[in-house]
């Protein structure tokens, strides 16, 4: 049960660790295999940076999401945002700094801003989807007794 409640607590390495130092005289079944191997995967699980998920959005929209996944939110905000930055751009060429290019703009601004931000939220839920998929695993292995 130790081992479960190390890999519930995202305690990923004490459980390798837990493992390593008790396999001597760790009773060997097929619910322990079941839960070292799960730890395993855990180990060996591809993390999303929130960090990096933010700065690819901030220099390409979108492709933060992309990154963590989400490639209908990816082309969503890819299109969106250009297209309301040429807005943005087509209004300041044509009427000058005006009332219209100013809302453009700080609308553009803020899609972009939220862009940004949404990406690196989404690589934190990708993380915490993870976490919780071998959280439940593990608990579905240690409730299940024979």
């Amino acid at each position: 049960y130790q081992l479960g409640i190390l890999i519930m607590q995202n305690n990923r390495t004490g459980a390798k660790s837990f493992v390593d130092n008790n396999n001597d005289v760790l009773k060997i079944t097929e619910r322990f295999n079941n839960l070292n191997e799960l730890n395993i995967n855990g180990l060996n699980t591809a993390y999303k940076n929130p960090l990096l998920a933010a700065s690819l959005s901030a220099i390409v929209p979108g492709s933060g999401k992309l990154y963590t996944g989400r490639w209908k939110d990816a082309l969503f905000s890819f299109f969106f945002l250009t297209s309301s930055s040429w807005l943005t751009y087509r209004s300041i060429n044509n009427n000058g700094l005006n009332f219209s290019s100013v809302l453009y703009g700080s609308v553009t601004l803020g899609f972009y801003t939220a862009n940004v931000y949404g990406s690196s939220k989404s690589a934190q839920m990708y993380n915490q989807r993870a976490n919780d998929f071998y959280k439940n695993e593990a608990l579905k292995l240690i409730l299940n007794d024979p």
